[in-house]
């Protein structure tokens, strides 16, 4: 389970030097881990995933509570890694204010590789429509996810 974490974030950064679209920038890929977590399960998830991500050279990391986040810190970012707990098959409420602050004309929020995770309990527990539910937006930025 621990290498495939690591394994995600190396996919995610090794992405971002390889695609043309971030071949302009000077400074090192900035990869924004955004998560909400009521108990704590999903911030130790979100807090691996930043230690595999810190391990790949010349990588800014910057894991914050979706509630500290501001649209800046989603501009800025080459890569953007998003995690939330299953709420009954649905991303929590705390994650649609976070998207509804998004604005489509925004062009500083398109072309990022992205990825996304979740956490709750059981086999599947919703965790897939909750998936889906993440990329949704993504999707509608024309992001990269992988």
């Amino acid at each position: 389970m621990r290498l495939n974490k690591y394994l995600l974030c190396f996919i995610i950064i090794a992405s971002s030097f390889t695609c043309p679209l971030f071949a302009i920038t000077k400074n090192p890929p900035e990869v924004l881990i955004a998560y909400f977590s009521p108990n704590g399960t999903t911030k130790e998830l979100a807090q691996q995933i930043s230690a595999g991500a810190k391990k790949i050279p010349d990588t800014k990391v910057v894991l914050k509570n979706v509630a500290n986040i501001k649209l800046k810190d989603i501009e800025d970012a080459k890569a953007l890694i998003i995690g939330c707990p299953v709420y009954y098959a649905n991303i929590p409420r705390q994650f649609l204010g976070f998207f509804n602050n998004w604005t489509i004309r925004n062009t500083r929020l398109k072309y990022k590789i992205a990825a996304v995770f979740d956490t709750g309990g059981g086999a599947t527990a919703g965790r897939e429509s909750v998936l889906f539910s993440l990329m949704r937006p993504l999707f509608l930025y024309q992001d990269i996810i992988v």
